[in-house]
């Protein structure tokens, strides 16, 4: 299990970061980059991606941007290129720590965090790049959506050749006979697809770079990459660490406890053996393993569950045996059969009415923090109740963060998404 331990590495900048090394796969090293929180958020800076990769065997690096009120894009302040002189530094620490060749290092991360690993990738001529909706002219797109982030970058009033060299600081990358491979996934419903992806490719075509471009219009927007990005990070590793190249994988969630998968694939390797499943654990106990073929049903119902317990859901491919990719689908509560179906949240005559669809139990309890603008203002403890009405006197956005709780010690939480009291 993954363990978050975060270190310094001293260089020009001291550079936060978290590092867990392979057991079995030594052989390659994933860079995560971050995007952007929101400007509201309780972390201006973050790391991504930690628990979408923690069960995956190789050795992973996560790297935190945390120069600028709103991280920097792994570049710094006005051209100094001491936070890029000191993120290379470590990548190439961890690489020949661990052995590792240039071609095995995979740089990933999607918006902010994409870009970065489109300039880091292609700069020091890694092997594969992995980036979801990136921002590939930079100034744009800081001056137009975080004024801050701007300034910092380019300073109060820049000129325009320090633009212009910001928003060209990606595609100078771009070379002949880069031996870099790039996957990209973006979206035409993306409102950044015509101005940082179209001239991207075609700066791409135009150098003949190996690359492949992924446009999923099912992502409804730019946000929304972050919801499928975990998914095309982790097909796209299968197939650079171990030759499975996943055509088509889908998980569609028909119900609160059923799902429909569908799972085409080839194995350029015809000599090894690989199996699909469907994991289901309570408290890392396995309490089930379905084998998912073509395409394949699956309803946690038919398990036929006793009790009241928190269900963690994995999809899962083994390769000879060797668990490669563990990517979690979702976490359910579920008492005596009946699954956790959702919640209803309103706000009317200056109330919030909120409910947890759920068959009621005498073993359960439900508490309720308030959340106002991202920090919680109320809390209200453990209750038989599963309904709330709560008075509101401000304006803002509010969300409420619930939790279950049973006799025996499980326990389930989630939040709702914000509404806005105007």
């Amino acid at each position: 299990m993954f363990k978050f331990t975060e270190n310094v590495y001293e260089s020009n900048l001291p550079i936060r970061y978290v590092f867990e090394e392979g057991e079995h796969n030594k052989d390659f090293l994933v860079v995560v980059f971050s995007g952007f929180n929101p400007p509201n958020a309780k972390l201006a800076n973050s790391y991504n991606y930690i628990r979408t990769l923690r069960n995956v065997d190789c050795n992973k690096l996560f790297i935190l941007d945390n120069y600028g009120p709103r991280g920097s894009y792994y570049l710094g302040s006005e051209e100094d290129y001491e936070v890029e002189s000191s993120i290379a530094s470590l990548i190439q620490f961890i690489s020949r720590k661990c052995g590792v060749k240039q071609e095995n290092v995979i740089t990933a991360g999607s918006s902010k965090g994409g870009s970065a690993a489109l300039y880091y990738g292609l700069k020091y001529h890694y092997g594969y790049v992995v980036a979801g909706a990136p921002q590939t002219r930079i100034a744009d797109y800081i001056q137009r959506n975080t004024k801050e982030t701007a300034d910092y970058m380019l300073g109060e009033n820049p000129k325009e050749e320090k633009i212009s060299n910001l928003n060209d600081k990606i595609f100078k990358q771009v070379q002949e006979h880069s031996f870099t491979k790039v996957h990209l996934l973006t979206s035409e419903n993306d409102i950044q697809y015509k101005r940082h992806i179209v001239p991207f490719v075609e700066r791409l075509v135009q150098f003949g770079m190996d690359y492949q471009l992924t446009v999923n219009n099912q992502i409804e927007n730019h946000n929304a990459i972050a919801v499928h990005f975990p998914l095309f990070l982790m097909t796209k590793m299968s197939n650079i660490m171990y030759g499975i190249n996943i055509r088509n994988l889908q998980l569609h969630k028909q119900s609160s406890a059923s799902w429909n998968l569908i799972a085409d694939y080839e194995l350029s390797n015809q000599n090894k053996s690989i199996m699909m499943k469907i994991v289901v654990k309570n408290q890392e106990k396995i309490i089930s393993e379905i084998a998912v073929k073509d395409e394949t049903s699956f309803d946690i119902k038919d398990l036929k569950i006793k009790g009241s317990k928190v269900l963690d859901i994995y999809f899962l491919i083994e390769v000879d045996g060797q668990a490669i990719l563990h990517l979690p689908m979702d976490s359910l509560f579920i008492s005596n059969g009946s699954v956790l179906e959702g919640t209803e949240f309103s706000i009317m005559d200056d109330k919030i009415y909120f409910k947890i669809n759920i068959d009621d139990s005498p073993h359960t309890q439900y508490a309720f923090y308030i959340r106002k603008n991202n920090v919680v203002i109320d809390k209200l403890m453990y209750q038989e109740s599963q309904e709330l009405v709560y008075p509101l006197k401000d304006k803002g956005k509010y969300q409420v963060h619930y939790f279950i709780k049973t006799t025996d010690g499980e326990k389930f939480s989630d939040r709702t998404k914000a509404i806005t009291y105007e």
